[in-house]
């Protein structure tokens, strides 16, 4: 009888803690981490998943047999819409800023063993300081010219409090796209789509990336009003 009640005793206890510890948990402050479907299936990779386009993409391949990482800059717009993909892997990462790139590839591939497709839906939008890139024009030193037009340390800065890098976005799509290109090759992803944008030259430098395939790395381009497509890039990885 004693040891009866002992038990009974221990099993109140231990639902008392868990009413207790389930109280304090506040679920807007964390970002589940969702489990990846099976180590065998393809690892895909959205960037910017939490604009229209990238919610639009993460919608079309969220019931496929791969799996599907979200990657974009600000936490909180992933928890506003993380309940609608449960089983997708949200991530922090801006490819703008080449350590922080450098750095969560590097991760990915590691974890998960390879990074089969990117799809890079990532764009700052924004008014143009036409005066200071009238006379760009993408060529193999488009990083250069990029330097004597702006100040390179402005976009080492985070974005995400709204910096200088945000009000040149001529100048931080451009770096984003070059900086995706070099990663991808660096870790041997197999397929990077680069969506078409608004800005004729941040156009040419996709057109010129493309132009280029070489080595293991393919790029594909892709016209915003085509992302229905990217299944079938999805279906043969």
């Amino acid at each position: 009888m004693v040891l009866l009640e002992f038990t009974l005793a221990l099993i109140f206890l231990a639902i008392c803690y868990i009413i207790s510890y389930c109280s304090r948990y506040n679920p807007d402050k964390v970002v589940p981490v969702a489990k990846l479907s099976k180590s065998d299936y393809p690892v895909v990779l959205v960037i910017g998943a939490t604009s229209k386009r990238g919610q639009y993409v993460l919608n079309l391949l969220k019931d496929k047999n791969i799996n599907l990482i979200a990657i974009s800059r600000r936490e909180e717009k992933w928890i506003k819409i993380r309940d609608k993909f449960p089983n997708v892997l949200w991530m922090r990462g801006d490819i703008r800023l080449s350590h922080e790139t450098d750095d969560l590839f590097a991760k990915i591939k590691r974890n998960y063993g390879s990074i089969d497709l990117i799809i890079n839906l990532s764009y700052i939008s924004g008014d143009v300081e036409c005066s200071k890139v009238s006379s760009l024009r993408v060529k193999d030193s488009v990083l250069c010219k990029l330097d004597q037009a702006y100040d390179p340390e402005l976009i080492s800065k985070s974005h995400d409090a709204g910096s200088h890098g945000d009000e040149n976005p001529l100048f931080t799509n451009l770096l984003g796209h070059i900086i995706l290109k070099d990663v991808a090759k660096k870790y041997h992803c197999y397929k990077v789509i680069l969506v078409l944008g608004n800005d004729s030259v941040v156009n040419e430098l996709i057109y010129k990336i493309e132009r280029e395939n070489k080595g293991r790395t393919r790029f594909i381009v892709m016209d915003p009003s085509d992302l229905s497509k990217i299944l079938d890039v999805a279906d043969e990885i």
